[in-house]
C-alpha cells in the first residue's frame, strides 16, 4: 500500500518483540490484513536472539506502514519497547498487540466506530483464549461508558476484563509516561501502567472487536526464572497506585491486597519448590518475601480472603516453606 509522504495515521499499532520468531507473522499478518487501513505498525525488537527481527524487516519491506526498531539489549519487559514505539508512533489512538496474539479482520473498524460513537479515550476489545473463555464474559454490561478509575477494580484480584488490544488515546498515554516513572524494567511492569491508564481516562468502552490471545508456553512467566520475583515489586507498587487513588475503605483497597496475597502464596510455593535452582538468590528473595508479607494490611485480608490461605498466610514464609518441604517429602515417599 503506498502511503503518503507526511500522513499521520488513525491507529499506531504497537507491538513489542523478543524471540517470537514462530508466531510473529501471524499477529503482523493480521494487521495487514485489516479492513480498515489508515494505520502504521511499529515493531520493537527487544534484544531478540532469533530470526525475529529479521521477520520484521521482511514485513516492513513489503509494507511501508510497518515500522521496525531495535533496542540495543534486552530490557526484560514488554513495558521498554512499548514506550520505545510510542515516542516514534504518530497515530491519535495506540493499540497494544503482542506476538503471540492476533486480530480479527475488522478489529480496528470496530474500534474506530465505537471510538466515534462514544469519544472515549480507552476502548477495550473482547479477548478470546484458545479455550474459548472470554474477557469480559457475556454477563458483563459493555454498552456502559465508565470513568476510567471507576473501571480499576475490574482488573484487580480476578481479571473481569482484557486489556490486550486495548487502544488509548495518545495523548493519554503521553501524560501518563510523564506523570509517572518510565524508567521501570521489572517483568510485569506493563500491568501497572494499565491501571495507570484507567485511572487517568475519562472515558472507557468497550468494542464487539475480538483479540485473540496466544497464550505462549514459551514465555518467562512459563518457566522458573528469578523474574518471578518481580512480581511482588509490581505488586507493592500497584497497591501504592491504589492507595494514592482510594480511599481506606474502598473495594479497590480490599482487591488489591487480596492481589497482592496471593501472589505471595504462589511465590512462596515457586521458592519452596525451587530452593536449588535459586540457592545463589536465596537470601534476597527471601528478605523480598519477608518484606511484602510484613506489608500486609491484614484488615483487608481476614473477611476478604478464603479461610484457608488467611490461616496458611499468617505462618509467614519461612514456616509455609517448612510445612510445604515436610508436606511434598511426605508425598514423595508415599509414591
Amino acid at each position: 500500500m503506498e502511503v503518503k509522504t507526511g500522513h499521520k495515521p488513525f491507529f499506531s499499532v504497537v507491538m513489542p518483540a523478543y524471540n517470537a520468531e514462530s508466531y510473529i507473522s501471524r499477529a503482523i499478518g493480521s494487521v495487514i490484513s485489516q479492513s480498515f487501513t489508515d494505520w502504521e505498525l511499529i515493531v520493537v525488537d527487544d534484544g531478540s536472539t532469533d530470526s525475529t527481527l529479521d521477520i520484521a524487516k521482511q514485513h516492513s519491506i513489503t509494507d511501508r506502514r510497518i515500522k521496525v526498531e531495535k533496542l540495543p539489549y534486552n530490557s526484560g519487559s514488554a513495558y521498554q519497547p512499548r514506550k520505545t514505539a510510542f515516542e516514534i508512533s504518530s497515530g491519535s489512538y495506540l493499540i497494544w498487540l503482542d506476538t503471540d496474539d492476533f486480530i480479527e479482520n475488522a478489529y480496528l473498524d470496530k474500534i474506530y466506530r465505537r471510538i466515534c460513537d462514544t469519544g472515549a479515550d480507552v476502548i477495550y476489545g473482547k479477548m478470546v483464549y484458545q479455550d474459548k473463555n472470554q474477557l469480559p464474559d457475556s454477563k458483563f454490561d459493555t454498552q456502559k461508558i465508565y470513568h476510567g478509575k471507576e473501571a480499576v477494580k475490574f482488573t484487580l484480584d480476578v481479571w473481569q476484563i482484557g486489556a490486550n488490544g486495548c487502544a488509548l488515546a495518545s495523548e493519554l498515554v503521553r501524560n501518563v509516561y510523564l506523570k509517572y516513572d518510565s524508567s521501570v524494567t521489572e517483568m510485569n511492569a506493563d500491568e501497572i501502567m494499565t491501571r495507570q491508564l484507567l485511572i487517568n481516562a475519562d472515558k472507557l468502552a468497550f468494542a464487539n472487536a475480538i483479540y485473540y490471545y496466544g497464550d505462549n508456553t514459551d514465555s518467562i512467566t512459563r518457566h522458573v526464572s528469578i523474574k518471578a520475583f518481580d512480581r511482588i515489586k509490581t505488586g507493592q507498587q500497584l497497591r501504592e497506585l491504589i492507595k494514592l487513588n482510594y480511599t481506606t475503605n474502598s473495594i479497590e483497597r480490599v482487591l488489591i491486597e487480596k492481589q497482592l496475597a496471593k501472589e505471595l502464596i504462589s511465590l512462596i510455593f515457586l521458592y519452596s519448590k525451587h530452593q536449588k535452582y535459586f540457592s545463589k538468590q536465596g537470601k534476597s528473595i527471601l528478605d523480598s518475601l519477608n518484606n511484602c508479607w510484613n506489608s500486609l494490611e491484614w484488615k483487608h485480608l481476614k473477611n476478604n480472603l478464603p479461610a484457608k490461605y488467611f490461616f496458611l498466610l499468617q505462618l509467614g514464609p519461612k514456616n509455609i516453606i517448612r510445612l510445604k518441604s515436610v508436606y511434598d517429602a511426605i508425598r514423595r515417599g508415599q509414591k
